[in-house]
């Protein structure tokens, strides 16, 4: 692999007028040190990582301001990625939280959207969370998090909202993705899923790009139990799995790619399609 160094965040305020604490820039490193961390495409969750961060230290400017700084492994084609540590894979995100929980980033800090965030939260009875993501193209991006468990993820996102929260959830989502911004991004909206398949966290992420309501209430329909019924397929002797990321459009949803514990990315080997189609015909 290629390894070089890169500053990945510092304490100077940014173009958005957010700031770094220096506190904050260790945490980052010492995550580094526990996990892996995969380097994105301007933080698009649609695009597979490039390579990953194995470690990192926080240094003092020139300026008296502090800067973080990542030892960046960059994945090369047709190549096996060393092996970092037998110990530190793929950071998962944990939703500890119980029941569902809504996260939005920078782009969403409008009175008009905090507040349709707020409501969504007091649906889901967990506060929001904040995810400090910046990118030259501003995606938009709003997840919805939950666990659950393998063959579950329709029933139980429908058990946790009912259908009286989906009635108040639905048209704040709608207003989020309608609501004129300044950013020029796309927006899009990730269901992400924590499973625990043998004692293995796992992430499923499904992603939308600028959905209309319609769209999510076919997704919620249909979409889901698609899901449901493809993931014994790929998570099958699939050990080394830590992440599948799915992209929907309503009830039609497909698998983009997948990534292994040390942060490499895999193409599938069949489309939904393929696999809903071969289970048909499967005793």
């Amino acid at each position: 692999m290629k390894r070089a160094e890169g500053v990945i965040a510092t304490t100077l305020v940014d173009t958005q007028g957010e700031q770094m604490t220096r506190e904050a820039l260790e945490d980052i490193v010492d995550c580094m040190s526990k996990s892996l961390i995969p380097i994105g495409v301007e933080h698009d969750p649609r695009e597979p990582p490039l390579g990953r961060m194995s470690s990192g230290f926080v240094r003092p400017r020139d300026d008296g301001e502090f800067e973080a700084v990542a030892i960046l492994e960059l994945f090369e084609e047709n190549d096996e990625p060393i092996p970092a540590s037998d110990t530190r894979e793929i950071v998962i995100r944990r939703h500890r939280a119980d029941g569902l929980l809504i996260s939005h980033d920078w782009t969403h800090r409008s009175p008009e959207d905090q507040a349709d965030i707020a409501t969504i939260s007091e649906v889901f009875r967990n506060p929001p969370q904040y995810d400090m993501k910046k990118a030259a193209d501003p995606i938009s991006l709003v997840t919805i998090a939950g666990a659950f468990v393998l063959g579950g993820i329709a029933s139980g996102f429908l058990k946790e909202i009912g259908s009286d929260g989906w009635k108040l959830v639905k048209p704040r989502l709608a207003a989020l993705f309608s609501r004129p911004k300044q950013e020029k991004g796309e927006r899009l909206l990730s269901f992400s899923v924590l499973l625990e398949v043998e004692g293995t966290p796992i992430e499923i992420d499904i992603i939308h790009t600028n959905p209309s309501p319609e769209e999510v209430d076919e997704f919620l329909e249909n979409g889901l139990s698609v899901v449901d019924s493809v993931l014994p397929f790929y998570l099958h002797n699939a050990k080394d799995i830590r992440r599948l990321v799915f992209e929907a459009k309503g009830k039609n949803v497909e698998i983009r790619f997948a990534v292994r514990k040390d942060c490499r990315p895999l193409a599938p080997s069949l489309r939904v399609r393929d696999v809903l189609e071969r289970s048909r015909h499967e005793p």
